[in-house]
Protein backbone atom coordinates (compact mmCIF):
# COMPACT_ATOMS: atom_id res chain seq x y z
CA UNK A 1 0.00 0.00 0.00
CA UNK A 2 1.19 3.84 -0.51
CA UNK A 3 2.55 5.63 2.23
CA UNK A 4 0.10 8.24 1.84
CA UNK A 5 -3.08 6.11 1.87
CA UNK A 6 -1.43 4.32 5.26
CA UNK A 7 -0.90 7.50 6.92
CA UNK A 8 -3.58 9.64 6.39
CA UNK A 9 -1.96 12.54 8.90
CA UNK A 10 0.86 12.77 5.87
CA UNK A 11 -1.76 12.81 2.88
CA UNK A 12 -3.95 15.88 5.56
CA UNK A 13 -0.48 17.38 6.29
CA UNK A 14 0.77 17.66 1.94
CA UNK A 15 -2.73 18.41 1.50
CA UNK A 16 -3.12 21.02 4.05
CA UNK A 17 0.28 22.27 2.66
CA UNK A 18 0.35 22.42 -1.26
CA UNK A 19 -3.46 24.36 -0.38
CA UNK A 20 -1.95 27.22 1.57
CA UNK A 21 1.12 27.24 -1.35
CA UNK A 22 -1.81 27.57 -3.78
CA UNK A 23 -3.56 30.09 -1.55
CA UNK A 24 0.15 32.15 -1.38
CA UNK A 25 0.71 32.00 -4.86
CA UNK A 26 -2.84 33.29 -6.21
CA UNK A 27 -3.75 35.59 -3.06
CA UNK A 28 -1.45 36.33 -0.85
CA UNK A 29 2.20 37.29 -3.37
CA UNK A 30 -0.56 40.05 -5.20
CA UNK A 31 -1.72 41.27 -1.87
CA UNK A 32 2.68 41.86 -0.83
CA UNK A 33 3.27 43.12 -3.96
CA UNK A 34 0.76 46.09 -3.81
CA UNK A 35 1.66 46.90 -0.52
CA UNK A 36 5.38 46.76 -1.04
CA UNK A 37 5.88 48.08 -4.26
CA UNK A 38 4.90 51.77 -2.61
CA UNK A 39 8.22 50.84 -0.73
CA UNK A 40 11.02 53.59 -2.29
CA UNK A 41 13.70 50.32 -1.81
CA UNK A 42 11.63 48.29 -3.74
CA UNK A 43 11.19 50.74 -6.25
CA UNK A 44 15.16 50.90 -6.42
CA UNK A 45 15.77 47.10 -6.38
CA UNK A 46 12.94 45.89 -8.82
CA UNK A 47 11.70 47.54 -12.22
CA UNK A 48 7.80 48.21 -10.91
CA UNK A 49 6.48 48.83 -14.30
CA UNK A 50 7.53 45.86 -15.60
CA UNK A 51 5.88 43.71 -12.58
CA UNK A 52 2.78 45.78 -12.63
CA UNK A 53 2.35 44.26 -16.49
CA UNK A 54 3.03 41.00 -14.93
CA UNK A 55 0.30 40.97 -12.01
CA UNK A 56 -2.21 42.41 -14.22
CA UNK A 57 -2.09 39.45 -16.29
CA UNK A 58 -1.83 37.26 -13.74
CA UNK A 59 -5.51 38.69 -11.90
CA UNK A 60 -7.07 38.40 -15.32
CA UNK A 61 -6.43 34.84 -15.96
CA UNK A 62 -6.31 33.47 -12.75
CA UNK A 63 -4.29 30.27 -13.50
CA UNK A 64 -6.66 28.13 -11.87
CA UNK A 65 -6.40 24.92 -14.14
CA UNK A 66 -2.63 25.00 -14.42
CA UNK A 67 -2.56 25.33 -10.49
CA UNK A 68 -4.78 22.30 -9.74
CA UNK A 69 -2.73 20.27 -12.22
CA UNK A 70 0.63 21.11 -10.73
CA UNK A 71 -0.99 20.21 -7.06
CA UNK A 72 -2.06 17.05 -8.84
CA UNK A 73 1.35 16.26 -10.12
CA UNK A 74 2.81 17.13 -6.72
CA UNK A 75 0.67 14.76 -4.62
CA UNK A 76 0.97 11.77 -7.42
CA UNK A 77 4.79 11.65 -6.92
CA UNK A 78 4.97 11.45 -3.54
CA UNK A 79 2.53 8.83 -3.58
CA UNK A 80 5.06 6.56 -6.25
CA UNK A 81 7.10 7.31 -3.74
CA UNK A 82 5.42 5.77 -0.93
CA UNK A 83 4.72 2.94 -2.68
CA UNK A 84 8.51 2.05 -3.32
CA UNK A 85 9.29 2.55 0.13
CA UNK A 86 6.59 0.34 1.45
CA UNK A 87 7.89 -2.32 -1.58
CA UNK A 88 11.41 -1.42 0.35
CA UNK A 89 10.14 -1.97 3.44
CA UNK A 90 7.95 -5.50 2.83
CA UNK A 91 11.46 -6.47 1.01
CA UNK A 92 13.81 -5.70 4.17
CA UNK A 93 11.41 -7.52 6.40
CA UNK A 94 11.00 -10.69 3.89
CA UNK A 95 7.18 -10.09 3.53
CA UNK A 96 7.11 -10.70 -0.37
CA UNK A 97 4.44 -13.57 -0.79
CA UNK A 98 4.59 -14.51 -4.61
CA UNK A 99 1.87 -13.42 -6.52
CA UNK A 100 2.59 -14.78 -10.30
CA UNK A 101 3.77 -18.23 -11.74
CA UNK A 102 6.37 -17.23 -14.50
CA UNK A 103 6.47 -20.11 -17.38
CA UNK A 104 9.65 -20.22 -19.21
CA UNK A 105 9.97 -21.35 -22.61
CA UNK A 106 11.87 -24.51 -21.81
CA UNK A 107 9.04 -25.32 -19.22
CA UNK A 108 10.37 -24.51 -16.11
CA UNK A 109 8.33 -22.27 -14.17
CA UNK A 110 9.50 -20.02 -10.79
CA UNK A 111 6.89 -18.54 -8.09
CA UNK A 112 7.49 -14.50 -7.67
CA UNK A 113 6.05 -11.12 -7.00
CA UNK A 114 5.43 -8.67 -9.88
CA UNK A 115 7.23 -5.20 -9.45
CA UNK A 116 5.75 -4.10 -13.10
CA UNK A 117 5.62 -4.85 -16.25
CA UNK A 118 5.72 -3.20 -19.72
CA UNK A 119 5.33 -4.62 -23.60
CA UNK A 120 8.64 -5.95 -23.69
CA UNK A 121 9.97 -6.79 -20.13
CA UNK A 122 8.31 -8.26 -16.88
CA UNK A 123 10.14 -6.88 -13.48
CA UNK A 124 10.05 -9.38 -10.25
CA UNK A 125 11.51 -10.45 -7.42
CA UNK A 126 12.46 -14.03 -6.13
CA UNK A 127 12.11 -14.57 -2.62
CA UNK A 128 15.38 -14.30 -1.00
CA UNK A 129 16.87 -12.65 -3.93
CA UNK A 130 18.40 -9.12 -3.49
CA UNK A 131 17.77 -7.62 -6.66
CA UNK A 132 14.78 -7.03 -9.12
CA UNK A 133 14.95 -9.31 -12.05
CA UNK A 134 13.34 -8.24 -15.71
CA UNK A 135 13.14 -11.05 -18.16
CA UNK A 136 12.28 -10.20 -21.52
CA UNK A 137 8.45 -11.43 -22.40
CA UNK A 138 8.79 -11.86 -26.53
CA UNK A 139 11.94 -14.44 -26.34
CA UNK A 140 11.90 -16.23 -22.70
CA UNK A 141 8.32 -16.50 -21.19
CA UNK A 142 6.10 -18.96 -22.19
CA UNK A 143 3.47 -17.50 -19.54
CA UNK A 144 2.59 -15.53 -16.98
CA UNK A 145 0.08 -17.24 -14.52
CA UNK A 146 -1.59 -15.30 -11.59
CA UNK A 147 -1.65 -17.21 -8.12
CA UNK A 148 -5.25 -17.49 -6.63
CA UNK A 149 -5.49 -15.88 -3.09
CA UNK A 150 -6.52 -18.28 -0.52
Amino acid sequence: MSLLINNWILSLALFVMFGLMYLYFTIGMPKLYKYLRTKKWCQKVYDVEKWDKKYAEMENKKHLIPSMMFLFFLLFVPMRTGLDLGLKHKYLNKDIIPDHTLVFKDNAQLDIKKVGQNSTYFFYFITGEKVIMAAPIADNLKQIKKIQKE
